[in-house]
């Protein structure tokens, strides 16, 4: 049997893995990528109009909205129905049967689809500050050049604001940020009569940049519809597999869907198993360089699989909340058909130029059927509440809450024996200390009640909901017994790395996204120029 060999061999098609190779590819490399990689669905219905023409004038509107099978309307309390719309749950489909995990109070959101979950981010791109990149173990003017680079190959919309020492969006290049709903518009107006008042209090306002593409000249330019959360619109909102489909037309990469990686082993070259999900046989490909880009939790999971491993690893991940608030400067108004459903506008809770701020994300709820929101009305019936709502949806404001994880959650993984999965191991998730935000909350609650928005309800989201997870394998942590280097070299190896957010040491309040792909471009460059031997 012929040996396939490779040179540069990457796991995954994540955003990190993504962007990674196509620094090398840019200057000429081939790349491989193995990747379970199932087929993406078409989410696209009545793509030139907008949510309220669809609800106004479609007669299959219920396929968009609840799905052909009505899988959207909420039987029981199944995890895949409230995470994502009926079109989009695709991208979360059949994830936990191909890399099973079992926990008691963690939730792990997983995606065996090509790009991975980034088909359904939420396209916020933080640009973190100097602070924060340090506490996350990153050499931050290295990542400065790096956002710059992201910033050039995907489209950013923004402005700059009163979260500059916060966000370091000098560097990076952006656009003019997107048409806002007159409801957030208020509560900006609101803020911007008491800046000084607010900023006193450590409560800053502004935009967290979206990886949108706001080009005024632009046919592709977004278009406001309103249906975010239901389909990508023109490719406006950048995805993942538009990296990868760019890649696939250089002719430098070689993708192998299918693959289901078991395994590495090291010697002269590095030996990768993985099982071809068509044929169920075990196969082998040799390369000199092996990236691992699974994600933070996929990437462990192969490191201690390979090493036959039994070591506890530590594990980031964002604690959220997501509450509902009563704008009283819009009732009244009507619904606004020229929307969107993304973050809106961003409050934080903290100082500038340094570590450990909160935030709440503002996003109105004009393109989410009504019935979704009952939960948020406290003491009527269905029905009164309905009534209430078609009332008031107009001035609804939903607030996600997000805090940084430095490690206090003392969240834990370890691998255990598992015969019934396809690798023939799980792993174990856990939450050793339960850590309190409340405090932090109350003070997003009171600075919006000053911006004339009363709070109704909140829920806390089970950790791991936030779909943020890093810190399985610490960059330079020489305790433990995996770590990596500044530049991503596996310890116990000689040319494996980890590309993707496995080493960050913290986790920041904002997403990590933007970061995950300014990273593995950074450590693409050190490839390239020899830095790595």
């Amino acid at each position: 049997m012929k040996i396939k060999e490779v040179g540069f061999l990457i796991i995954g098609s994540g955003v990190s893995s993504l962007h990674f190779a196509q620094t090398l590819i840019k200057q000429g490399e081939k790349v491989t990528i193995l990747d379970i990689g199932k087929q993406s669905e078409s989410a696209n219905f009545a793509n030139n109009k907008n949510f309220d023409e669809i609800r106004r004038n479609e007669k299959d509107q219920y396929k968009l909205f609840l799905g052909e099978k009505l899988e959207g309307i909420e039987w029981d309390n199944d995890d895949l129905q409230k995470t994502l719309t009926p079109k989009r749950q695709y991208i979360i489909r059949k994830a936990n049967s191909y890399l099973p995990y079992i926990s008691n109070n963690f939730k792990l959101i997983q995606s065996v689809v090509a790009g991975g979950l980034a088909n359904a981010w939420g396209a916020g791109a933080a640009p973190y500050n100097k602070e924060e990149l340090q506490m996350m173990g990153l050499p931050y003017n290295e990542i400065f050049k790096s956002y710059r680079e992201i910033s050039k190959r995907i489209p950013l919309s923004s402005e700059y604001d009163d979260l500059e020492g916060f966000l370091s969006k000098e560097t990076i290049k952006f656009e003019e940020p997107i048409k806002r709903d007159c409801s957030i518009n208020q509560i900006r107006s609101k803020y911007l009569k008491k800046r000084q008042r607010f900023n006193n209090s450590n409560i800053f306002l502004g935009q967290i940049p979206l990886a949108i593409n706001n080009y005024s000249q632009d046919p592709n330019k977004y278009m406001n519809n309103n249906l975010d959360l239901y389909q990508d619109c023109n490719a406006s909102v950048y995805r993942p597999v538009h990296t990868l489909n760019e890649l696939l037309k250089t002719g430098l990469l070689e993708y192998i869907p299918n693959a289901y990686v078991l395994s590495f082993k090291e010697n002269t070259l590095i030996k990768t198993t993985y099982k071809d999900l068509i044929t169920n046989e075990e196969k082998e490909i040799f390369s000199k360089f092996l990236f691992l880009g699974a994600g933070a939790v996929g990437s462990s999971r192969i490191v201690l699989r390979s090493f036959n491993s039994s070591t506890v690893l530590p594990l980031l991940s964002n604690e959220i909340s997501e509450s509902a608030f009563l704008n009283l400067s819009s009732l009244g108004s009507s619904m606004n058909s020229i929307n969107n459903c993304l973050g809106q506008t961003d409050i934080f809770y903290g100082k500038p130029n340094d570590t450990g701020y909160s935030l709440i994300s503002l996003y109105t709820y004009s393109s989410l059927l009504v019935t979704k929101l009952v939960k948020y009305v406290p003491f009527l019936s269905y029905k009164a509440s309905l009534n209430l709502l078609n009332k008031i949806q107009s001035s609804i404001v939903i607030g996600l809450i997000n805090h940084p994880d430095n490690g206090s959650n003392k969240i834990k993984i370890k691998r255990l024996l598992d015969n019934d999965s396809i690798s023939k191991d799980t792993i174990k998730i856990e939450r050793e200390k339960n850590f309190s935000n409340s405090s932090i909350n109350s003070k997003f609650i009171k600075a919006l009640f000053s911006m004339n928005c009363i709070y109704l309800t909140s829920k806390k989201e089970i950790l791991g909901s936030s779909v943020h997870y890093a810190g399985t394998i610490p960059y330079n942590d020489k305790n433990s017994e995996f770590f990596l280097n500044s530049d991503g070299k596996l310890n116990c190896s000689k040319n494996v790395y980890v590309i993707d957010g496995s080493g960050f040491r913290y986790l920041p309040a904002a997403g990590l996204t933007f970061t995950l792909m300014a990273n593995a471009e950074r450590i693409g460059r050190h490839i390239l120029k020899g830095k790595i031997s």
